[in-house]
């Protein structure tokens, strides 16, 4: 398929290898589009643009995600680009199942007027969670496109910082999270990427888009691999 001068390039699914650890979910690797709708070259989440004013049943707005264009697709691995962005981050020292609740409490704070300005901001997806080691991380929250001022953190622990322009390999799953699912789909991310002669760029990204008492099946969850904007596959 070719859509706004970029193309669909085909690829090998993810494959389940000793070694791996528990199974994951072939379906979702297998069968799922990160995001069903998009198609290469597609800005998606972009708060410019009219159709990100969209309404859940009952009139709720939807929550606004963090913007990036969609260069390529590989089987099930996306290649995005997301423009520049600010995030609220906070070191959590634990484990990976427990940091990001624990990471959440202080940067809700942070958005609901724990800030120099006393000010709110809206809450965004995805939460960002980077493992830095096994007992270190970094949660993250995405602050709204536009923030025309950033409030400095009044909570210690809390920081913010511009993150440009990044380009990640990308892979969705579903269901729960613990410590061998996602780092069993990051390995599997990790090792198509170096069959196909691309290497990471920097520390895996996971995100997550749902609360957690979202059924399982139903969650958005997903790997990001910074790699370099040139070693972005074409057909």
């Amino acid at each position: 398929l070719q859509h706004a001068g970029v193309d669909e390039v085909a690829g090998p699914e993810f494959r389940q290898r000793p070694g791996d650890g528990p199974a994951v979910d072939q379906r979702a690797l297998g069968g799922e589009d990160v995001v069903d709708h998009a198609e290469p070259g597609e800005v998606l989440a972009d708060p410019a643009h009219d159709d990100l004013d969209r309404r859940r049943p009952g009139g709720d707005a939807v929550t606004e995600e963090a913007s990036f264009r969609l260069v390529a697709r590989r089987g099930n691995v996306e290649f995005r680009e997301y423009a520049e962005h600010v995030l609220a981050s906070v070191s959590i020292s634990g484990t990976f199942e427990s940091a990001p609740s624990v990471g959440f409490r202080p940067l809700v704070g942070y958005i609901s007027g724990e800030n120099s300005d006393n000010t709110q901001l809206a809450m965004t997806a995805p939460v960002f969670h980077e493992a830095t080691s096994d007992s270190s991380h970094v949660i993250s929250f995405v602050l709204p496109h536009g923030t025309a001022h950033v409030p400095d953190p009044v909570r210690p622990g809390v920081t913010t910082h511009v993150v440009p322009t990044l380009t990640v390999a990308a892979v969705r799953f579903s269901g729960g999270w613990n410590t061998p699912r996602a780092r069993g789909y990051e390995s599997q991310l990790v090792r198509q990427l170096s069959e196909w002669g691309i290497a990471p760029a920097g520390t895996t990204l996971f995100a997550r888009y749902d609360p957690p008492w979202k059924p399982g099946f139903l969650r958005r969850n997903e790997v990001l691999v910074p790699i370099n904007g040139s070693d972005v596959p074409s057909a």
